[in-house]
């Protein structure tokens, strides 16, 4: 599908078909007179209340939309290497997971950060948790953003926000929330390509955790104030909604200062174009900044009690992260304005860069019923404005059909409970895989299989 004056590109997976709603969705986007480019990866697809479809890359210049990406900046994934191997853990998963359940809470933090603490961790992004914790290395090299987002010219990141939220950061910092997140034990199943995977640190029979979570509540809140979104828990919109108002009305200078912000902020409509280097563009892009630095070093810290963690069960075992990556963003890149809903950064390396030219590893999980994939960036990742699909879910519950070889993902869930589920075939997470491939925009590197997860 190329349309909109060859403003949309979509990327199809050849066993599913785009949607048509996704399809009237970029039409509309592909008219606003911002918008210079848009890419649809293969998961593409377009969620309930939320305004963009899933799956995409939009570039526009000089306006930014936040209902273009995510109203949670920086929900993420990353993946940590250990130095053990599947027979290593057969018979000590239920220790492991016992005590992951136990340091890694779905709510409240086990840190209790001070309130300046909390600001930091907003500030310095994953170099805070770096700074304040050695039980893992945490090479910034690793961490899309280098682990802290700066944007337009970084003066400080200072923008106010209400004290409660600052409290509500206090509460994340170190919880894996809920929903669809989780920590996932994996092996790695195969090695597709040995020179990469040497460069990641992968090696075959190889354990893993990968884990989905990203700027808590604390960006939940940061996300829809700064933004009218659709998508918003009925329980929690009156609070939501006193505190906006609020809060811009209180920094608004004056009744025009209040008619803009209401405008831009508050006013129900789909897209709300705001100039970027505008008083009320550089408050929302500082404090969407606040919110991505904060999930860095909230991932940052679920890195380090899980490497905790599996130091108390196997003793002194290494830990390494493989890669740290953020997949809702709003990011200037070559003087555009790049706008990622649930699509990751993927840039092709360069000799000399810290994955031995190979670029940094892109995340492409499946289901936990299904492999998932590491790969590396394809020389025509610049197509696809730098973007591939953050997983691959949908496909596989479109193609994937029921295996008889007995594979089972025992799922931990934080009420401690215990189940285990059959897996699926591997067709939809392969087809996008392959289309990816194909497109020269990346390439799998090493498939991944499930073990065990803890989620809600």
């Amino acid at each position: 599908m190329t349309e909109g004056n060859g403003k949309i590109r979509v990327y199809e997976c050849a066993r599913i078909e785009t949607p048509k709603d996704v399809s009237e969705r970029l039409r509309e986007i592909a008219a606003a007179p911002p918008v210079t480019a848009i890419v649809g990866l293969p998961e593409i697809h377009l969620k309930a209340k939320l305004e963009a479809p899933s799956s995409v890359a939009i570039a526009t210049r000089d306006l930014v939309s936040a209902q273009l990406s995510s109203p949670s900046p920086n929900c993420g994934m990353a993946v940590l290497a250990l130095d053990l191997g599947a027979a290593d853990a057969a018979t000590r998963i239920d220790e492991l997971f016992g005590l992951l359940r136990g340091v890694i809470p779905m709510r409240r933090s086990p840190y209790e950060l001070a309130r300046a603490d909390a600001i930091a961790a907003m500030k310095e992004g994953a170099d805070f948790t770096r700074s304040r914790f050695d039980e893992l290395e945490l090479p910034l090299s690793r961490v899309d953003d280098g682990g802290r987002q700066a944007l337009l010219g970084d003066g400080g990141l200072d923008v106010e926000m209400p004290d409660s939220l600052i409290d509500v950061a206090r509460r994340d910092y170190g919880a894996l929330g809920g929903g669809n997140h989780f920590l996932e034990l994996q092996t790695v199943a195969e090695v597709l390509d040995p020179a990469a995977a040497a460069a990641y640190g992968l090696a075959e029979g190889q354990l893993a955790i990968h884990y989905h979570t990203g700027s808590g509540m604390f960006g939940y809140e940061i996300g829809r104030l700064y933004a009218y979104r659709r998508k918003v828990s009925p329980r929690l919109l009156p609070r939501i909604m006193a505190r906006k108002l609020v809060f811009h009305a209180a920094h608004a200078g004056g009744p025009a200062g209040l008619a803009r912000r209401y405008r831009l902020f508050v006013e129900p409509k789909r897209f709300s174009w705001v100039e970027a280097e505008s008083p009320e563009g550089e408050e929302m892009l500082a404090a969407l900044a606040l919110a991505t630095n904060f999930g860095y070093a909230n991932r940052s810290a679920i890195a380090t009690a899980a490497a905790a963690a599996v130091g108390a069960v196997f003793g002194d075992t290494g830990v390494r992260l493989v890669y740290d990556s953020d997949h809702n963003s709003i990011t200037q890149e070559d003087g555009r304005w790049i706008h990622r809903h649930n699509a990751v950064r993927c840039v092709p390396g360069v000799p000399g860069d810290a994955f031995d030219g190979y670029g940094a590893p892109v995340l492409v999980p499946g289901l936990d019923l299904s492999s998932s994939y590491i790969c590396r960036p394809g020389a025509a990742a610049s197509a696809a404005l730098d973007s591939v699909d953050h997983g691959a879910g949908g496909a596989v519950k479109a193609l994937g059909a029921e295996r008889d070889d007995g594979r089972v993902t025992t799922r931990y869930r934080f009420s401690g409970a215990k189940e285990e589920a059959g897996h699926v075939t591997d067709d939809g997470i392969d087809c996008v895989v392959a289309t990816l491939a194909a497109a020269d925009l990346a390439h799998p590197v090493a498939r991944m299989t499930p073990l065990a997860v803890l989620k809600e």
